[in-house]
């Protein structure tokens, strides 16, 4: 946000990562994340990363030391190759800063993760990418599901304005301790979907919320 260095406030921190073959560019006309999080009631440093497998402890640790993080809110997000980083590090490094929550898009299927309280699968119906197929968002969420002690589960199929496609919202709650896992299946869509900003705008709406950071709309 403008003006965080001299706030004296520490702010929630979004850090994505970009899949094989993408940049900056490609994130913000694909995936919108900085229109909508950096508003006067919607505030995030947002760090964009390369591809790649790195160390990730290593990089939250240099933005917590470097930046004025809120480390009650750190949220990872990943397209592609990208979740993948953000799915296995936070499992396989012990070091890493505790993550709030995680935002895959196109994400393959890794056994045992994540471990962060909340977890937003995207995906598009029409993704065949081995590896990183739309049955393994499907295999990610039903893992992630069954984890689950005390589940409720919703089922929604929403539409936004401007956006060609219908989404589809499959979430499950634990009513024990307010994990949640949500899986957004774009009907019609593949590997590479070109999210509307309404769409981004709806998600981090449910990132607010279960964050408990304020205004959702």
């Amino acid at each position: 946000p403008s003006g965080y260095a001299g706030s004296g406030k520490t702010y929630p921190l979004h850090l994505h990562f970009h899949g094989a073959g993408g940049d900056l560019y490609g994130t913000d006309h694909k995936f919108p994340f900085t229109d909508v999080v950096d508003t006067p009631d919607r505030q995030f440093i947002f760090a964009t990363w390369v591809k790649g497998k790195f160390n990730l402890a290593a990089i939250l640790h240099y933005l917590i030391r470097h930046y004025p993080i809120d480390k009650d809110h750190i949220w990872l997000s990943g397209h592609s190759t990208g979740a993948y980083t953000v799915l296995d590090d936070p499992c396989a490094l012990p070091t890493t800063p505790a993550v709030e929550g995680i935002i895959v898009m196109n994400s393959p299927f890794i056994p045992g993760c994540p471990s962060s309280k909340h977890l937003f699968i995207i995906s598009g119906s029409y993704d065949f990418v081995p590896f990183f197929s739309y049955q393994s968002s499907q295999s990610l969420f039903n893992r992630t599901k069954e984890q689950l002690l005390c589940k409720q589960e919703a089922l929604l199929t929403m539409a936004f304005e401007n956006y060609p496609y219908e989404v589809r919202r499959h979430a499950a709650f634990d009513c024990s301790d307010g994990k949640e896992v949500h899986l957004y299946t774009i009907l019609g869509e593949t590997h590479n979907p070109r999210l509307s900003r309404n769409f981004i705008n709806n998600i981090m709406g449910e990132v607010f919320r279960v964050s408990g950071l304020g205004a959702t709309a």
